[in-house]
């Protein structure tokens, strides 16, 4: 068979009720936010980005409901803001359709659409995009699907991919899992990643080459390790950030006036400062 057509993850979906306000919080962490990205009177959202070096977070609103936001707009009611998506990347989602089918794995909702990107020397192209829903009942956390890039160059600018916090990649997301091992497998169908079962329960999914990681947890562990996240199977609670530098870090937050806590190997900010998502910042 060929190769898998989902190559890594390419960004985190973070859904939130205020795009203004989580834009001002992620702001407060440090980050570079892209300014606000109109998604077309179809999808009825609109966004802001933050570009790292070969992923990046998303921040997504909805405008207007439309069909292709109910998805969006059901996690938000059900679970309220928090990082509820995982974007991966594919070289041509149309083609991925018919290779996904082949190993069992259903797709629907097919889109294509752009969005207006205002460049430094004042003029403004279009970023082009095509999307692939995988079917909901066969992803067992949040919401996935699969996202190609027509127009890279216009979404990963240099002027968007240094950050005062000295962020440069996703380095992991972790979701709660009632069934760790089979959830994992579930994931490396629609994926591609390898299975990484560890010692305290949980199971780590890698891709291929580089790029982030996916980290179940057990549900049962869930209060002891992220007490202040919501432990209800389902959502990603924390949003792992690679960063060159802990003391940029620190600085950012502590001029925004935002808590943290600081551990041996990691700054945690808890969900209430960055639109309803544990962040955790490592150096690399």
């Amino acid at each position: 068979m060929s190769e898998h057509p989902v190559k890594s993850l390419d960004h985190t979906l973070i859904l939130v009720n205020d795009l203004s306000h989580a834009y001002e919080q992620y702001k407060a962490l440090g980050f570079n936010v892209s300014p606000i990205g109109i998604q077309g009177k179809a999808k009825g959202s609109a966004n802001h980005t933050i570009m790292l070096q070969d992923d990046y977070i998303e921040l997504l609103g909805i405008v207007e409901p439309t069909p292709l936001n109910a998805d969006r707009r059901a996690a938000l009611a059900h679970h309220g803001e928090g990082l509820h998506g995982l974007a991966m990347r594919v070289s041509n989602a149309k083609e991925a359709v018919d290779d996904l089918a082949k190993r069992g794995v259903k797709t629907t909702i097919y889109n294509e659409f752009s969005r207006p990107v205002a460049l430094p020397d004042g003029t403004i192209e279009p970023a082009s995009f095509a999307t692939l829903l995988f079917e909901p009942s066969q992803v067992p956390v949040g919401i996935a699907f699969m996202c190609e890039h027509k127009t890279p160059h216009l979404v990963w600018r240099d002027e968007l991919t240094t950050h005062p916090n000295s962020a440069v990649g996703v380095l992991e997301v972790v979701a709660i899992s009632d069934n760790t091992e089979a959830d994992g497998q579930r994931y490396q169908r629609l994926f591609g990643f390898t299975t990484d079962p560890q010692p305290d329960g949980s199971v780590v999914l890698r891709p291929p080459a580089m790029g982030g990681t996916i980290r179940l947890l057990p549900s049962t562990q869930a209060h002891d390790n992220h007490p202040a996240t919501n432990p209800g199977a389902g959502r990603y609670i924390r949003l792992r950030v690679a960063v060159r530098s802990l003391t940029d870090v620190t600085r950012c937050l502590e001029d925004s006036s935002v808590p943290y806590t600081r551990s041996e190997r990691c700054i945690i900010v808890e969900p209430e400062y960055a639109a309803g998502v544990t962040v955790e910042f490592l150096p690399i």
